[in-house]
């Protein structure tokens, strides 16, 4: 539980300091806009297409969906879809994430994974 706790706070921490330090927000959360017939604008798919996949339960392939994007183009709207994909993974409660074969240190594992894709130092 402590352990938990402690990885708790290291993802809120990092999610916060990269949307911050990044992209000037205070929320990691990435904003979808769409068009005039509610289509999401720029890379708000892929962000739509994951927070329905979580909703789904399909963590695992969410994320691999997400690298899949990440490896064929670093876009900066990725990091920031990754930013809020992890943001979101740490305020499921762990018997979702249990459910979905996934836990915390896997979300803090992910989010470093990101940051080591887009050679981003946080010592």
């Amino acid at each position: 539980m402590f352990e938990n706790d402690y990885i708790l706070r290291q993802i809120e921490m990092m999610t916060g300091f990269l949307a911050k330090l990044i992209f000037g927000k205070e929320s990691p959360e990435y904003e979808l806009l769409f068009d005039g017939e509610e289509n999401p604008l720029g890379e708000g798919e892929l962000a739509l297409k994951l927070r329905r996949m979580i909703e789904l339960g399909e963590i695992n392939e969410a994320e691999n969906l997400l690298f899949d994007s990440i490896e064929s183009e670093q876009k900066p709207e990725y990091l920031e879809i990754a930013i809020d994909f992890y943001d979101r993974l740490s305020k499921l409660d762990e018997a979702k994430l249990d459910r979905c074969d996934f836990c915390l240190a896997e979300v803090l594992e992910g989010l470093e994974n990101v940051k080591e894709k887009y050679g981003i130092e946080t010592a």
